[in-house]
């Protein structure tokens, strides 16, 4: 396979944003990715904590089985 049959990813995350607050006036970067690529609009997160839904994407595993989850419920409860 050659580098141009590769195909190029661009995984877009933004934590914490309005769907009604997205649109071509105030993002027109992903106004853009969205009409050249693929958008997923029945996506859903593992766990609704930045950290672990992160850790969880880049590690291909629930967040229930990594470490991280552990130390954000130690984190919280000394809090």
């Amino acid at each position: 396979m050659s580098l141009d049959e590769i195909r190029k990813v661009i995984l877009v995350i933004i934590d914490a944003l309005r769907v009604d607050r997205v649109n071509a006036e105030v993002m027109p970067f992903l106004d853009e990715i969205s009409r050249r690529g693929m958008v997923f609009g029945n996506a859903f997160i593992t766990i609704n904590a930045t950290d672990p839904a992160l850790t969880s994407i880049y590690s291909d595993r629930y967040p229930f089985s990594t470490a991280l989850l552990i130390m954000v419920r130690r984190s919280l409860m000394k809090r």
